[in-house]
């Protein structure tokens, strides 16, 4: 199981984009953070799914496809993500409507990360 003890946005993205993506990340470059990198040798900004909601957004959708490759535990993404569960796993629709309309990117990725067992400290 992996740890992260940081939790800046660019250490959540950098995450994201390996764990949920399986995308290769370069941590050492010459512009002094992370970046992609391609099958044609070269490499893109690593995009800020910690802070944007859209991106925020494909990576739960990726997680929730449950791709094999990279397979996540959907029922602890569920418990992550809505926190409280009632009774015989059924979630009220108006309570989850509400729990919805509260997330932030931020929440979303640290979700995610949780599902596919990266332990996060703060």
């Amino acid at each position: 199981m992996d740890r992260m003890t940081e939790t800046t946005p660019e250490c959540i993205n950098t995450l994201i984009a390996e764990k949920v993506f399986g995308q290769t990340v370069l941590h050492k470059t010459v512009w002094n953070r992370p970046l992609i990198a391609k099958r044609n040798g070269l490499t893109e900004e690593i995009p800020h799914y910690s802070t944007d909601m859209n991106a925020a957004w494909i990576a739960l959708k990726y997680a929730c496809l449950g791709y094999p490759e990279h397979l996540v535990d959907r029922g602890k993404l569920v418990k992550e993500l809505f926190v409280r569960i009632q009774e015989h796993d059924e979630i009220d629709t108006r309570y989850m409507l509400g729990v919805m309309c509260a997330w932030t990117p931020e929440m979303i990725c640290k979700a995610i990360l949780r599902a596919y067992g990266v332990e996060i400290e703060a």
